[in-house]
């Protein structure tokens, strides 16, 4: 190292010793926000798009921001602003039956209503967000699915962070696949669809998840025998389809001895 680099190594050093003491003690840096709306404000400055840095291994996959994204892009500038939090002080808990899992697993819905607090170090001062969270699970991670979507939703509704992930964009049949756990994909054959299909393609898809089959491979089984996918049969034709299935006259698709009832 020279010595020129050796002395300003020093400099920055007394420089970082100098700010945390300033810290210990109650003083602000010069330009640090000395109210709450001044944090807000420093803050809300210079934060905006997040990276989307999680992507599912299953199913459709896709791009998410995940808490990880959130906290590493935020944190830094909130710790700068002097605030601190948002940390939950109050929780809301409730604990309800879902749909079993495709094997049969049963699954609980975990409703939180989480209140947060969010603090300037510097004066003291506070202010409250209260937000719902969700989590279904199988196991003992419920509630920590319901919390850690809280804890996303309040840091990106309060700053007002965009990610691209809006519900808003999702048809209401694929959201409710989701929910359920049941993958919709696109149907890339170019047949029309019938009227019934748009309502009826969630309950089709996860009465077929629930016997183990998926779309796709009834899809292939009705080209392949010249009946056409399952999205031209209208309404009479699935139920029959699903009868039929149920009754073993499909064999080659599913067989009622393969442990999964109707």
């Amino acid at each position: 190292m020279t010595v020129k680099a050796n002395m300003e190594a020093i400099a920055q050093l007394r420089t970082d010793t100098e700010d945390a003491v300033e810290r210990l003690q109650g003083q602000p840096r010069t330009g640090m926000p000395t109210t709450l709306g001044e944090a807000l404000d420093y803050v809300y400055r210079r934060v905006g798009y997040v990276q989307k840095g999680g992507r599912t291994t299953f199913g459709d996959r896709y791009s998410y921001v995940g808490e990880a994204d959130l906290i590493a892009a935020i944190r830094p500038v909130m710790a700068a602003a002097g605030l601190i939090g948002p940390y939950p002080v109050r929780v809301e808990h409730a604990v309800v039956e879902h749909t079993p899992t495709r094997k049969g697993n049963a699954q609980t819905r975990h409703e939180v209503t989480v209140t947060y607090r969010l603090m300037h170090g510097h004066s003291g001062d506070y202010l409250e967000l209260q937000v719902p969270g969700l989590g279904v699970d199988s196991g003992d991670k419920g509630t920590a699915k319901a919390m850690t979507g809280a804890y996303k939703y309040v840091l990106r509704q309060l700053w007002c962070i965009e990610t691209g992930d809006d519900p808003d964009d999702t048809p209401s049949a694929l959201q409710e696949g989701i929910a359920l756990g049941v993958t919709l994909h696109h149907d890339p054959v170019t047949q029309e669809h019938d009227d019934e299909w748009a309502d009826e393609r969630v309950r089709f898809c996860t009465k077929l998840r629930d016997l183990d089959l998926s779309y796709e491979a009834v899809r292939a089984w009705g080209i392949d025998t010249g009946q056409g996918k399952p999205s031209t049969w209208g309404h009479d034709g699935r139920v029959q389809f699903m009868r039929a299935l149920l009754g073993g006259q499909h064999p080659d698709l599913w067989q009622p001895d393969a442990g999964a009832s109707g």
